[in-house]
């Protein structure tokens, strides 16, 4: 280290804001350098002479009270609080109570009706998306003992697949798919030209014991596409198509009654 190195560094030095490597060096140079140490010494007399000596003026305590003195009095005005507050803070709580009960139902509703529309159309998007080429079949076949197998080690349930080629809706095989955040068995039919997409994953919730199964087979429509959907035994069933409904309606009976049966 130089001397103007050195002399960019003494007052770091003296206040001890440098690293270890750095003030060894400048101990080094100082204790080599007469010129650079008497700088520092010159440094370092300065700063033990501003810290020593009393440089902070205090006010004499007659100073203090003539101040205060002199200030103008302030008088804090008493808040005046309105008689009728306490009623205008319960006449708004009813109000306010009032309208959730008759919001209420209007809101549940209305969220009930978003949340079908968005099932419906994720349900309708998935089966549009399934139509485009080498997307409606991960294995194909018209084989209930070739497509059921093939889903095993694939996804956490066993889904039933059911034959219904005596009755005009022949299975054509399967695939992976996803619908509402969950990995679900997409088993494919047909029904003339039409294509059948039935989703099958394990059911959120319990079916209502006292509601009969044509009851739970609710159906909708979005966007030219009929939508049956069901639980049984602990499965959930989502047909979708652009068959008409009284034909998809149909289909949903008959995998029904396969289902009960276990053929």
């Amino acid at each position: 280290m130089n001397c103007e190195e050195a002399a960019t560094l003494i007052h770091a030095h003296a206040d001890g804001e440098l690293d270890l490597a750095h003030a060894l060096e400048v101990d080094r140079h100082l204790s080599e350098c007469a010129a650079c140490a008497e700088r520092a010494k010159q440094v370092g007399d300065v700063r033990a002479a501003i810290g020593g000596a009393n440089l902070r003026f205090v006010a004499p305590p007659q100073l203090h009270l003539r101040i205060r003195a002199a200030l103008p009095v302030t008088v804090e005005p008493t808040p005046i609080v309105p008689r009728f507050r306490w009623h205008f803070l319960a006449a708004a709580a009813a109000l306010a109570a009032a309208f959730l009960l008759i919001a209420r139902p209007w809101a549940e509703t209305w969220w009930q009706s978003r949340t079908v529309d968005r099932f419906a159309q994720e349900v309708v998007s998935n089966h549009v998306r399934s139509l485009l080429a080498d997307h409606l079949l991960d294995v194909a076949s018209e084989d209930k003992h070739t497509v059921k197998p093939w889903f095993a080690g694939r996804l956490d349930f066993a889904p039933q697949v059911m034959d219904l080629k005596d009755h005009d809706f022949p299975l054509v095989g399967g695939r992976l798919d996803v619908l509402d955040g969950r990995s679900v068995a997409a088993l494919v039919y047909k029904h003339g030209k039409h294509v059948i997409n039935l989703f099958v994953c394990p059911a959120t919730r319990p079916a209502k014991e006292s509601t009969s199964m044509a009851e739970q087979r609710r159906g909708t429509t979005y966007q030219g596409f009929h939508i049956v959907k069901w639980m049984e035994a602990g499965l959930e069933y989502v047909a979708v198509s652009d068959l008409n409904e009284i034909e998809l309606r149909q289909f949903a009976d008959l995998i029904h009654e396969k289902a009960k049966t276990g053929n």
